[in-house]
């Protein structure tokens, strides 16, 4: 029986990634309403976080996309989940509305950036010189998957708005997610190494998506 090729596990890295960011970047909307009454703040005020973490995330993917072709792409993946487990579970921990924009604003915004689509499809491109279309489609619906699934079992089963961000930091971002990273990803093989002067060649092996 043949073993399944190693570029399904990193198929299912970039789906399992994409699931919990997605997941993690859309559980705020939950705590929106409990935290502003907590921490008397307007709504309007705390949503003004959700731009800032849009705004970091634009400006530090292209220096996430740097460290993906000059460094690792394990090692960014990998490190940017850490700082956005660590940025969601701060959030369980904020007393204030400034702090809301440093740990959602620019720690998660920075985090969500290095393990975020743009990085992913790259990682699942690689591997899959002949069939990225298909592929990438496949990892990126972890996306949508994960703001679906973790935001409705949030809602069925709520805790309180601190709660959240420390079950979905340590149980989904750095108990699961980052040693996945970590042990799963690894450098693509050299007959899936596209010639790096031209575009990819048409006498590459087909990739194993479909037999």
């Amino acid at each position: 029986m043949r073993r399944p090729h190693y570029s399904y596990v990193i198929l299912v890295t970039g789906f399992v990634v994409l699931f919990f960011t997605g997941g993690s970047r859309y559980a705020f909307g939950l705590m929106l309403k409990p935290m502003s009454e907590d921490l008397d703040v307007s709504r309007s005020t705390l949503s003004l976080a959700v731009t800032t973490f849009m705004v970091v995330s634009a400006l530090a993917l292209p220096f996430m996309g740097r460290l993906v072709d000059q460094w690792s792409m394990k090692g960014t993946i990998g490190v940017a989940a850490v700082i956005s487990g660590v940025g969601i579970g701060l959030m369980g921990q904020v007393q204030a509305p400034w702090q809301v924009f440093i740990v959602y604003g620019v720690v998660f915004g920075i985090g969500n950036a290095g393990a975020s689509i743009s990085p992913v499809t790259v990682m699942i491109s690689r591997w899959f010189p002949s069939r990225r279309g298909i592929a990438s489609s496949g990892a990126v619906a972890g996306n949508a998957l994960g703001q679906l699934i973790i935001v409705i079992a949030l809602a069925a089963y709520w805790f309180h708005w601190t709660g959240v961000g420390r079950l979905h930091s340590w149980v989904c971002q750095l108990a699961v997610l980052t040693p996945l990273v970590f042990l799963a990803v690894k450098g693509v093989p050299r007959d899936k190494t596209p010639n790096s002067k031209g575009p990819l060649s048409h006498n590459h092996p087909r990739d194993p998506l479909y037999p």
